[in-house]
């Protein structure tokens, strides 16, 4: 699970930091910038198994769009800094010894750098993963199990010798995954087995960007096993899933959508469609169906498919949801994110409906709005709780202030 997530220099996060939950709402306007939130961490998640320069292509926006812009200039660097906490101690490499720690710190800057030609290139600057200390000094003192730049095409890994590995040596991209190639991925002892526990993690982010009308047509019936970014391959993914599993959604989905009774996947030509079930008997294909129904059977779905992302991010899961049965979808999501082997789970929203459903745990909210600091404008996030003295408000917010800033937000989409 991350504990911890800060970046600095993507888009609109300028020294951003945020401390997470199992279950966390990133609740603000539009234009705080909590989808910029989500977009950073898909972007490390691809940095886990793609080289920098395709990392960056796959993201929104051209690669210069990703970086810091401010007055006109645009930052050179982008800043990393994770907090894992890999929940399952790992065994030494010797039976009997203490297990290795669970907690652990990893930083990367990517940099841009400027060729004798002009054109530029993206290049790692710094790259660590440490053991996670304790107390504010947390950097500090910390055992470093390898530390990492860029030489050309290269990166120069040095891994340092009380990790029982080598000194220097040189290693291609994509770099999380490939630190220790010559290491067998399944054994599970001593710090290689944390490093590839750390890589396995980041490289199964999922972030859903859903789509209504992609979700509206048939899907190819070759698939990957896993839901795309707009679940456009949806059918494809529920026709692949045993009975139980089906059932299981049918049966949530019911309980979502008033009047629906369950669905089928069925075969038309070279692809699949979606065929949903009314309570009546009549049948409604996806083409018709309305965004909430779609979008409730997508969720439903990622949530099911296994292997479960390590984290889940998740805009505006209010869009088309009657919000009588919101709460149950959000209900559905916060089971989810407290069992084991499942989903960290981030949501997005400015959904009033969504923040009274977590009133009694405040803790899994936070506050993201634009402030303005050395005369630039930069998204933060806070945690919700009860500011001691006017001048915490700059670092908690008070439900009231959610309150206020939700209605304000309804009282501007109605103008």
């Amino acid at each position: 699970m991350i504990t911890r997530f800060e970046v600095d220099g993507f888009k609109s996060l300028r020294d951003f930091a945020v401390d997470l939950e199992p279950l966390t709402v990133f609740v603000g306007p539009n234009g705080a910038g909590k989808s910029n939130l989500l977009e950073a961490m898909a972007l490390l998640g691809r940095l886990a198994s793609m080289p920098v320069e395709e990392a960056f292509k796959k993201g929104r926006g051209r690669v210069l769009d990703q970086f810091s812009r401010f007055g006109g200039e645009t930052s050179r660097t982008i800043r990393f800094t994770v907090e894992v906490s890999l929940g399952t101690p790992i065994p030494a490499f010797e039976d009997g010894a203490p297990s290795l720690p669970t907690r652990y710190r990893y930083e990367l800057t990517i940099e841009r750098r400027a060729r004798d030609s002009g054109i530029e290139e993206l290049a790692i600057k710094d790259e660590s993963l440490r053991v996670k200390a304790d107390g504010d000094d947390a950097a500090e003192g910390a055992l470093v199990l390898w530390q990492a730049r860029q030489v050309g095409p290269h990166r120069l890994l040095s891994v340092l010798p009380n990790t029982g590995e080598g000194a220097e040596q040189w290693f291609h991209f994509p770099f999380f995954t490939t630190l220790f190639p010559h290491y067998n991925r399944a054994q599970s002892r001593g710090w290689h087995a944390v490093i590839g526990a750390i890589a396995r993690g980041f490289d199964s982010f999922r972030f859903l960007h859903l789509d209504a009308a992609r979700l509206r047509e048939p899907s190819e019936k070759i698939s990957s096993g896993i839901l795309a970014p707009d679940a456009s391959n949806l059918a494809a993914i529920l026709a692949d899933l045993p009975a139980p599993a089906l059932g299981a959604i049918r049966a949530d989905l019911a309980s979502l959508v008033p009047g629906l009774s369950g669905f089928d996947v069925v075969p038309e030509g070279d692809a699949l469609r979606l065929d949903f079930k009314l309570s009546g008997g009549e049948h409604l294909p996806a083409r018709l169906a309305s965004d909430g129904t779609l979008r409730a059977l997508a969720l439903l779905t990622v949530l099911t498919v296994e292997p479960h992302p390590s984290v889940l991010g998740i805009e505006e899961p209010e869009n088309g949801i009657y919000p009588g049965r919101l709460r149950r979808l959000l209900s559905i999501l916060r089971d989810t994110s407290a069992s084991d082997n499942k989903s960290q789970i981030l949501l997005t929203t400015h959904s009033p409906v969504v923040v009274a459903a977590f009133r009694d745990q405040p803790q899994m909210l936070r506050v993201v709005d634009v402030v303005v600091r050395d005369g630039k404008r930069e998204t933060r996030a806070r945690p919700v709780g009860k500011p001691k003295k006017p001048s915490d408000s700059a670092f908690v917010a008070s439900l009231r202030e959610v309150d206020m800033l939700l209605h304000a937000a309804d009282a501007e989409a109605a103008e």
